[in-house]
């Protein structure tokens, strides 16, 4: 359409509306009923181009393709109807301040309402939609038929508005459960719900919606009868959680990684609020309570012994260890399926938020916390990003940007006590979107840590391939200093510290914000890290409790078994 400008997705350009005021005027001239809506003009398709033996699956806008880094998205609150425009606008603001731009609305929860459609259009956030379908086989009775067409009919013609829709699917995890997860026989031949994802679904959006694609589900392919094929189409990957260590991420090549994440608990003080008691024990049945997930408990402490060779289950030791592997695993899940720029084409997060108190694979909890795995996520999404490979023993570079990255790389390896052992630096550049590996064996030792620095961006991994059990001792000084609610903490180091966090979650009631977790801190360095208090009082609180409330893999490693 001449004279409008395009609706742009984050990163491309401005998400530019228009408002339409559509109205009805009777014979006499007079308006009897009016239509007002903000639109965005662009064009949508998915590129399912073959390469080699695979199939992209990358979402196009206005001819562009759109990496999408993106997070899953439940109902947030039990009730939705107590869920304000200004509650969405807290959380979409959020997942734009850690570089989201793709949100998938997951088929077991609900059609959010306008308002959630609107922020994201405002902020060019694309949007995959699920039809509200789950887990699970579903009747093809007449009447069903009829119910599931009058609700997708009322949902397209609600939401095909709305620029930021890009993507139609049928369904999550539907027909992989007819394929894998043991229906068939008790089944025994009757209709499992195929006719709403492969029939009426995509006969609906014929008749309301042609301008967005449609895919019968999720986890799909589309050069396979096997919807689990990860050669094309939207792949799921659970065995990381459920059987194997987060490395194993780093094993799979997917055309879109639709949903992946790693269960931690949620914020200390959400949790000891809705148990009743002033610790977490993970052997507490009444905390195990608030973990859903199929042997959660048992599947977090397995990950504690993959990682560390202390064994930890309760107290602020366990809380920190378990939010910590949740979010290594979350750091190199993202960074791995980005660094394969060239052939996977998104990587959607499960999941961003939650609905009550629990250990959930949520990076927020229920009260708005962000857990540690939280901020793993924004170094990852980071636009420019630079990433360790364990398997490959190399260095990603990816420059998700319009403008080449031109910097000088500086590379530190340490053994596995915090020593270091080698240094070294080269220019580096990296054109606009594009990546660029640096093969790194002979540098990375074989035990120990590695840390690489470009420009403003570092990132840093543990290279060991067995549970740590030794490294030096924090050798530093930590001072803060107390202003009205904000706490400013100061950490002066001599030694190398691991993955330096504070958790004023430990003495506070409630926490605004933390900027920076998580801290790789070399010998010698400055480091100060903000606390936002709700109250003068929580700031106070946090003020005398600095050295309690810091924490690190040095710490962790010399803290007793508990």
């Amino acid at each position: 359409m001449p004279g409008f400008d395009l609706w742009q997705p984050r990163g491309f350009g401005d998400p530019f509306l228009y408002t339409v005021i559509v109205q009805l005027i009777d014979s006499h001239g007079e308006v009897v009923d009016e239509s007002i809506k903000r639109v965005g003009f662009r064009h949508v398709e998915l590129d399912q181009s073959n390469f080699n033996d695979r199939q992209m699956f990358a979402i196009m806008v206005n001819g562009q393709r759109v990496w999408a880094r993106g997070v899953n998205w439940i109902p947030d609150d039990p009730f939705p109807h107590r869920v304000t425009r200004a509650d969405y606008a807290k959380k979409i603001e959020d997942l734009y301040s850690v570089e989201v731009n793709a949100i998938r609305v997951w088929g077991g929860g609900i059609y959010e309402s306008d308002d959630f459609y609107d922020l994201c259009d405002e902020k060019g956030i694309i949007v995959w939609q699920d039809f509200l379908f789950a887990c699970a086989a579903y009747p093809e009775d007449q009447k069903t038929i009829a119910e599931v067409t009058a609700e997708a009919t009322e949902a397209i013609s609600r939401l095909a508005n709305h620029p930021s829709l890009v993507l139609w699917c049928g369904g999550n995890e539907c027909i992989e459960g007819f394929q894998h997860w043991d229906w068939q026989e008790p089944l025994a031949g009757k209709p499992w719900g195929s006719k709403y994802y492969f029939e009426i679904l995509p006969n609906l959006l014929k008749q309301i919606d042609q301008s967005r694609a449609y895919i019968p589900g999720s986890p799909f392919s589309t050069l396979s009868e096997d919807v689990k094929d990860f050669a094309s189409g939207t792949n799921h990957i659970w065995d990381v959680w459920n059987e194997r260590g987060y490395q194993r991420y780093e094993e799979y090549s997917p055309s879109f990684a639709a949903e992946f994440g790693y269960n931690g608990p949620g914020s200390w003080q959400t949790l000891t609020k809705a148990i009743g008691k002033s610790n977490l024990d993970s052997k507490d049945p009444q905390l195990a309570t608030h973990q859903k997930a199929f042997d959660g408990m048992d599947k977090i402490a397995a990950g504690l012994k993959r990682e560390f060779a202390t064994e930890f289950t309760e107290g602020p030791a366990w809380y920190f260890a378990a939010q910590l592997v949740q979010a290594r695993a979350v750091e190199v899940g993202l960074k791995h399926f980005r660094s394969q720029f060239e052939t996977c084409s998104g990587s959607v997060l499960w999941q961003y938020n939650d609905m009550w108190p629990a250990l959930s694979w949520a990076v927020k909890d229920s009260a708005g916390s962000r857990k540690l795995s939280w901020y793993a996520m924004r170094e990852a999404y980071r636009p420019r990003l630079l990433h360790f490979s364990g398997e490959n023993r190399a260095l990603v570079i990816v420059n998700d940007t319009a403008q080449v990255w031109r910097d000088q790389l500086y590379l530190i390896t340490l053994d596995e006590l915090g020593n270091i052992l080698e240094t070294k630096n080269q220019a580096i550049e990296v054109a606009a979107h594009s990546k660029h590996t640096i093969t790194m064996r002979g540098f990375i030792p074989e035990q120990g840590y590695v840390v690489a620095q470009l420009g403003d961006i570092r990132t840093s991994r543990s290279v060991s391939d067995k549970p740590v059990d030794v490294l030096n001792k924090v050798d530093a000084e930590l001072t803060a200093e107390l202003n009205g609610s904000c706490v400013e903490v100061t950490i002066r180091s001599h030694s190398f510290v691991f993955e330096f966090s504070l958790l004023p979650e430990l003495v506070a009631h409630e926490v605004v914000s933390v900027s920076a977790q998580r801290l790789t801190i070399l010998p010698n360095e400055r480091k100060t890290i903000e606390i936002v208090a709700s109250t003068i009082e929580d700031a106070q609180l946090i003020h005398a409790s600095i050295k309690d409330i810091a924490w690190s893999l040095n710490r962790l490693v010399g803290s007793p078994a508990k």
